[in-house]
């Protein structure tokens, strides 16, 4: 798949032996990552990080990864206006439709001291028949126990 820029879908569906899809080569890639807690908050460990939770998103896996990647005091502030804490999200999620692709272009990242950073970027996503959802994006992340976790995420609409 490309890089920053470019457009992206949601990765084909690895099949398992039982036909069921396995996780996406970036979920995976992530998933490692965080078993063994290695890296820094760098661009792109934090663009690895956003690309598996959009990957999760086409999936319909959101709820599994966001539960897991955000802290206990995490918020998403959403572009409607919602204040969501985890188990929030999570809740949502489980009944979200998936996304069929999206793309993230101008990724920054902001330090934010030793332990966290931000990411910005500009996203659009579609689904369906839908007009496409286009967004600039913030996460911020910390290092808990030497991985990153999602403290704070926000959108602000791109359409308006």
């Amino acid at each position: 798949m490309g890089g920053e820029g470019a457009f992206l879908g949601a990765e084909a569906p690895h099949m398992v032996p039982n036909g069921q899809p396995a996780l996406s080569p970036s979920l995976v890639r992530v998933l490692l990552w965080h078993s063994y807690g290695m890296g820094l908050l760098t661009l792109d460990t934090l663009l690895d990080l956003e690309r598996a939770g959009w990957d999760s998103l086409c999936n319909r896996a959101g709820a599994v990864f966001y539960g897991e990647l955000m802290t206990e005091d995490g918020l998403m502030v959403l572009v409607n206006g919602f204040i969501m804490d985890r188990d929030a999200v999570v809740a949502s999620l489980n009944e979200a439709p998936g996304w069929d692709r999206y793309e993230i272009t101008d990724a920054r990242m902001v330090a934010a001291g030793n332990s966290a950073a931000a990411i910005v970027y500009k996203a659009k996503a579609s689904r369906g028949d839908e007009d496409p959802f286009e967004a600039v994006m913030s996460s911020t992340y910390t290092l808990v126990d030497g991985k990153p976790r999602l403290a704070l995420y926000q959108q602000t609409t791109a359409t308006h």
